[in-house]
């Protein structure tokens, strides 16, 4: 009877677990170019980008929207890491962002797109006999 309650109590915390909806993630760094004007004296301050992150080009499934993020005009390139979700193979990606300096916002870029494959772990064989902990003798 002990093992049956063991057995029922980590069933329901399991089911608990999964109806959280907590999925793992996996991140991938999205890199893009931002161009600034040599002779731009905006200040280190005012330099923003927004990501975008879809499952269709036309950005109507977003996965992530990131807010106006600061980057640093004196680089020219800006890594962003995008969180996917783990449970699904192979997924197309989009991605795209757009600039806001002086309170004036850029279009959005052109989109890229990449596949994700997860590698799906097989799942570990599961013993069935003789039970744990069985005594045999022979």
């Amino acid at each position: 009877m002990k093992k049956l309650f063991i057995i029922l109590t980590m069933m329901v915390l399991l089911w608990g677990i999964n109806l959280s909806g907590a999925l793992a993630q996996v991140g991938v760094d999205l890199t893009f170019r931002v161009y600034e004007d040599p002779n731009d004296t905006l200040g280190a301050d005012s330099n923003f980008i927004q990501i975008q992150i879809a499952t269709d080009i036309t950005f109507s499934n977003l996965i992530e929207e990131s807010g106006w993020l600061f980057y640093n005009p004196i680089d020219t390139l800006y890594t962003y890491t995008g969180t996917f979700p783990d449970d699904i193979p192979s997924v197309i990606y989009w991605w795209r962002g757009r600039a806001m300096a002086e309170g004036e916002i850029s279009d959005w870029g052109n989109a890229f797109w990449f596949t994700l494959v997860i590698q799906m772990l097989p799942q570990a064989p599961k013993p069935i006999s003789p039970e744990n902990g069985s005594l045999i003798v022979r």
